[in-house]
């Protein structure tokens, strides 16, 4: 059955999963979580993606400019294309791991 069959008995409640069985069933081992962290700067950038060249640099010259190295740089847009058509802006947030 396919998973949006499987939703919408589910939400009509026809849809009756059968209990786990055996030595098992009760128990669930988790994987442990490993914590992520850092040190994190942004910038918020506007245009289309043929300026992400210009982006990365600034950002670069942004997170030297605050006497830190970068490690790692993440590129998002905040819209899908089809909203920001609509409003006329396409912004891009810039990300920055740094030591």
């Amino acid at each position: 059955m396919a998973t949006v069959g499987k939703l919408v008995l589910g939400m009509m409640g026809r849809l009756r999963p059968e209990p786990a069985t055996g030595k098992g069933a009760s128990t669930i081992a988790l994987p442990t979580v490993e914590p992520r962290g850092g040190d994190f700067l942004t910038k918020v950038f506007e245009g289309p993606y043929s300026d992400a060249r210009q982006w990365c640099a600034e950002m670069e010259r942004h997170v030297t400019a605050e006497g830190r190295q970068l490690d790692t740089l993440y590129l998002f847009y905040t819209t899908r294309p089809r909203c920001a058509k609509h409003y006329g802006k396409n912004y891009v947030v810039g990300v920055a791991k740094v030591r």
